[in-house]
């Protein structure tokens, strides 16, 4: 569905995760231009996240290191940090949109080898590899036209191979990351909530983050373009929740965690693993995938 931060006119089938033609050089501007200035999530707990997500989407761990590895709009350079934490023999190529995302993911970096990044459009991406893995994390909302996106990266896999979204925003983020739980608690009984949408749209930023996902939809939009062994895994209740708040989110003015803060953060993310099994995957700001090409 449209983010409600999103006004409906950018939208004329919502259902279709496709914007309007008219907005789609807004949406690669503003991605174009994300800065991130700074990772600073970089402590155990969450390579160990990375870790547990990756488990409950069924990874062959045990063949990552023969793998070729595309990290798919990379951003800071946080995704493969943990992986490279996980796995230090991998090798793996990252692209994104944004210079300024693509600097700080090699600073980030810089003390590891074989990796390669590639600054440009994803969609446009030409490199001559076809990779065994294409993994991302948090970015596939960011599309104005979603089907579009994993068209681009089922024509990038080799034969079989994986592609993996270790986070993409629900319904219920927008009440989690917020810090309240009404409306996911109020999602456990409906399953089904009418959103009002904004009829402006006053913050640039607010461009990035254009769709919410439902595991039916993602189930769907992957399964139209030709994945198959489509598995699904849901997270993030007291994550989210207690990052709000107690004003856990890391930046320049707050660049580390205590360590109290951090067990507190740790100890939330192995208990929404353990709820994802006994509550229903609509009560969880966040859905993670694996498919694989057919």
């Amino acid at each position: 569905m449209l983010n409600p931060n999103i006004p409906e006119y950018y939208c004329d089938a919502p259902d279709r995760y496709i914007l309007n033609d008219m907005f789609y050089n807004i949406v690669y501007q503003e991605n174009s231009k994300l800065n991130t200035i700074n990772e600073y999530r970089l402590q155990s707990f969450f390579t160990n996240e990375i870790k547990l997500r990756l488990r409950s989407l069924q990874f062959p761990f045990n063949s990552i290191e023969s793998m070729k590895i595309l990290d798919f709009c990379c951003g800071s350079g946080f995704l493969s940090y943990h992986l490279k934490k996980l796995f230090p023999k991998i090798k793996i190529d990252l692209i994104d949109i944004s210079p300024n995302e693509i600097c700080h993911a090699q600073n980030l970096l810089h003390d590891y080898e074989n990796i390669n990044f590639f600054c440009g459009n994803a969609l446009d991406f030409d490199y001559p590899t076809q990779y065994d893995l294409i993994v991302g994390n948090s970015f596939l909302h960011h599309f104005p036209n979603v089907p579009q996106a994993l068209k681009k990266i089922y024509s990038k896999l080799s034969n079989h191979g994986l592609f993996i979204s270790l986070h993409e925003p629900t319904i219920a983020a927008l009440g989690w990351e917020s810090g309240s739980c009404h409306l996911p608690l109020k999602l456990l009984f409906q399953k089904e909530i009418f959103f009002k949408h904004t009829s402006t749209l006053t913050q640039r930023e607010a461009y990035t983050d254009i769709w919410i996902f439902t595991e039916k939809d993602l189930y769907s939009l992957l399964h139209k373009q030709g994945y198959i062994n489509i598995k699904t895994s849901n997270s993030w209740a007291l994550r989210p929740y207690l990052t709000a708040l107690y004003s856990l989110h890391l930046s320049e003015e707050k660049n580390n965690l205590s360590g109290i803060e951090s067990l507190l953060l740790n100890g939330s993310i192995i208990l929404d693993h353990y709820l994802s099994y006994i509550i229903p995957s609509r009560f969880f700001g966040s859905c993670a995938f694996l498919a694989q090409k057919g």
